[in-house]
């Protein structure tokens, strides 16, 4: 039986034919990416959910928005509740001591009854293993449906943990990727039987559609860098095979956004060359719309700023204050000298930003 077409379909339009996912709302104009649901919350006027109120929305369609979204939630909560009793059923299939007093079928009286073997007491079953104890003692066996929860999640962490170790995964990507934890519920949410990306949707519909979200934003970026300005900053690194690249950002109020890349590796030390180089990037993203340079304090990259300033009086050249930083902590190895005592009072004067600051007065005067 073909799936009928949710009723708020009437208030959107698609935008990418078969795909529903992008839309446009027919009330306002405003374009969205996450389907039906973003739209129900547009609609609503809800807040969140990285859409905006509908400007056009009367008070009627707001209120059937706010039902349809419950009707929703109920669902939702409904399912997980289903999925939890299946666990469970599962759980006292498949689980070795099924019928434990307290925890299946066996009722009060405490014996496991199977077709065509004898009946044992709890005693019995729990002499095989001390986990499972009378519920009527203190510290008794906890409820079916925790003890599956605790078992899943022990289960998953160590299918993770392997995957993590055998692709020699940094710890870290747990704390520091931002995306760690959002991957985890969305595949939650699906449920069980879930199958990952193959390499080729990786490679293929997946990295195109990532594609498109970042220059999706990154448009969404340039229409602030018309009203507010922005900061085009540039660093330099060294890759693998010894090459310097560098790195072309723009900051603004949307965020920070990285544009492009360019080996530099045989114009690095020419201030004349990074000049011309951060002049036709600033070029490209308009001389109007930049209102400061940030770059490396090394004597090639404050000769280019020199010239920027220059050839454009609306901009300003600033050095990067973490490499200022890095130059003034250097400086002060030099003068007390590479010690350890040294060393332990850097990191002091690091934990107290107060004297820290107080250094710097001293030596800027």
């Amino acid at each position: 039986m073909p799936k009928t077409l949710d009723a708020f379909w009437e208030y959107g339009s698609p935008d990418g034919g078969t795909n529903r996912a992008y839309l446009t709302c027919k009330l306002c104009g405003t374009k969205m990416t996450s389907g039906i649901t973003q739209l129900k919350y547009h609609l609503a006027r809800l807040s969140g959910h990285d859409v905006g109120f509908c400007t056009v929305s009367s008070p009627e369609l707001i209120q059937k928005a706010l039902e349809a979204i419950d009707e929703k939630d109920k669902k939702k909560e409904e399912a997980e509740r289903n999925k939890v009793e299946r666990a469970s059923r599962y759980f006292e299939i498949s689980s070795p001591d099924f019928g434990v007093e307290g925890s299946g079928p066996s009722g009060p009286s405490g014996r496991v009854s199977t077709t065509g073997t004898p009946s044992h007491t709890t005693a019995s079953v729990t002499a095989r293993s001390s986990f499972f104890v009378p519920q009527t003692r203190a510290g008794a066996q906890p409820g079916i449906k925790s003890l599956v929860k605790k078992k899943e999640k022990q289960e998953a962490n160590k299918v993770m943990g392997r995957c993590i170790f055998w692709s020699d995964l940094p710890l870290s990507i747990t704390k520091t990727n931002p995306f760690w934890q959002p991957m985890c519920d969305a595949i939650a949410v699906v449920g069980p039987g879930y199958k990952s990306a193959t390499y080729e949707e990786l490679q293929g519909p997946i990295l195109q559609a990532e594609k498109q979200d970042i220059n999706s934003r990154l448009a969404e970026s340039k229409k602030t860098w018309e009203v507010t300005g922005c900061t085009v900053m540039s660093e330099g690194w060294t890759d693998r095979k010894g090459r310097t690249l560098l790195n072309f950002l723009v900051h603004c109020p949307k965020g920070t956004m990285f544009i492009k890349s360019l080996n530099a590796s045989e114009h690095i030390k020419d201030a004349t060359t990074i000049c011309e180089l951060l002049d036709g990037f600033i070029r490209d993203i308009g001389v109007q719309n930049v209102v400061q340079v940030i770059t490396d304090n090394v004597a090639n990259y404050v000769s280019a700023g020199k010239m920027l300033m220059e050839r454009h009086p609306t901009l300003f050249w600033t050095p990067c204050s973490a490499h200022c930083l890095d130059l003034l902590l250097i400086c002060c190895l030099r003068i007390w000298g590479n010690s350890p005592s040294s060393r332990r009072q850097l990191i002091w004067l690091g934990a107290s930003p107060s004297l820290f600051i107080t250094m710097l007065l001293f030596l800027a005067l």
